[in-house]
């Protein structure tokens, strides 16, 4: 299931209110040895340091983090979904050419069929390939991802 932090979304819960909930779901991935879909907004200098020991591997869901975070979680197994939202921005595009080709994955979440291509299109000019190729890098990390899942 998705688990984090968020630091912005309505209601606000403070993150020492959130920690323990998160640390809970953490426990509970690895006991079940299942991945775990993060989520996190503005609160990654609190999440990073609860990560050590998550199941690899593990997704890091609409990613907007800073160009260091990708970082900091490959070594522990991370890849990073994207969707338009994030991918039609300047930071998300941005971002995207920090996480290596093989550790992006796509997602569509809320997002119109016009604004998934328009994403695919601009993210794939950023990456210095084809939109075609994009896809199928896209696809090629999704299908890896799935089947180390247990």
């Amino acid at each position: 299931g998705e688990t984090g932090l968020d630091k912005v979304h309505k209601p606000v819960m403070p993150l020492e209110d959130q920690e323990p909930f998160f640390l809970t779901q953490k426990e509970l991935a690895c006991k079940l040895n299942r991945p775990v879909v993060l989520h996190c907004v503005k609160a990654w200098h609190w999440l990073l340091p609860l990560l050590p020991g998550l199941p690899a591997p593990f997704l890091c869901h609409a990613f907007q983090g800073s160009r260091e975070v990708p970082h900091s979680l490959l070594d522990m197994g991370a890849y990073f979904s994207f969707g338009p939202r994030e991918l039609l921005s300047e930071k998300g595009r941005s971002t995207l050419t920090f996480v290596p080709s093989d550790r992006y994955m796509l997602e569509s979440d809320g997002a119109t069929p016009e604004d998934v291509e328009a994403a695919i299109r601009e993210s794939a000019v950023r990456t210095g390939t084809s939109p075609e190729d994009f896809i199928a890098q896209a696809t090629i990390n999704s299908l890896r991802f799935l089947e180390r899942i247990p």
